[in-house]
């Protein structure tokens, strides 16, 4: 037990930092308050399962045990095709 891992929520919040998903559009497309995400991303608040799952669809996050989350490698495009994050689309 001498290697020391990152926590399950610790991972989940560099894979948002590293994604190609912005926060305001993750919170958009989850429907999560914007001040809800910044007090997890500051490690103030916790989330649901439920918001944890619904980030992980988003960035395509898979949790194997063992393993590091990381999103997937690709461009900077923004929000997947039919998940834009804004109103009105």
């Amino acid at each position: 037990m001498g290697e020391s891992r990152d926590r399950l929520t610790d991972q989940i919040r560099k894979a948002i930092d590293a994604g190609t998903w912005s926060r305001y559009a993750i919170c958009k497309s989850i429907g999560l308050s914007q001040s809800t995400m910044s007090r997890f991303m500051h490690g103030q608040g916790g989330l649901s399962c439920e918001m944890l799952d619904r980030i992980a669809d988003v960035l395509d996050l898979n949790i194997e045990a063992g393993t590091p989350l990381a999103p997937p490698a690709r461009q900077k495009t923004g929000p997947k095709p039919g998940r834009s994050g804004r109103k009105g689309k």
